[in-house]
């Protein structure tokens, strides 16, 4: 019987996508301590890698979130809920909530 392969490969602070998503990590980065993120790594070039898993010290994969190619929104955030969302404040506020930071509001300033 085989065993279970880990597809998620570490993604830091210096791995950029190009694309809003790089300002959606960097601002919860900014405001949940440990952040810890990870990318769906694939072995056919044609195949979906646009999915982050995200967590803390609490634990991974808390918050899973699905991009079109290059970190383009619209962001697809799942968790015990889903949103889609094109606008990065939004996708900023609701990641943060669901890891449990309560010091972010849709329409905070993220600069």
């Amino acid at each position: 019987m085989g065993s279970a392969v880990d597809r998620r490969r570490w993604w830091g602070p210096d791995d950029l996508i190009g694309g809003s998503l790089d300002e959606v990590f960097a601002a919860v980065r900014r405001v949940v301590p440990g952040l810890i993120i990870e990318r769906l790594s694939v072995t056919h070039p044609g195949d979906d890698d646009n999915v982050y898993f995200l967590g803390d010290e609490r634990g991974p994969d808390r918050v899973q979130v699905d991009t079109f190619p290059d970190g383009a929104p619209p962001f697809l955030i799942e968790a015990d809920d889903r949103v889609e969302t094109s606008d990065i404040a939004e996708a900023i506020a609701v990641i943060c909530a669901w890891l449990g930071s309560d010091d972010v509001r849709p329409g905070d300033d993220f600069a």
